[in-house]
């Protein structure tokens, strides 16, 4: 799994459940999405008119 160039990846035995899915996410990947120094906010993204 990726987020801007940072490689995330975990090595098991057999398949990943839900539950090693989500420690991965929460132990690998969130760690690194939040050190971003800033996020978008909603003003930064596009509204299309309805």
């Amino acid at each position: 799994m990726t987020i801007d160039g940072y490689l995330a990846a975990r090595v098991v035995e057999g398949s990943f459940d839900s539950q090693e899915f989500y420690d991965f996410v929460a132990e690998d990947v969130q760690f690194y999405s939040e050190s971003w120094d800033q996020l978008p906010t909603d003003s930064d993204h596009y509204q299309p008119e309805w």
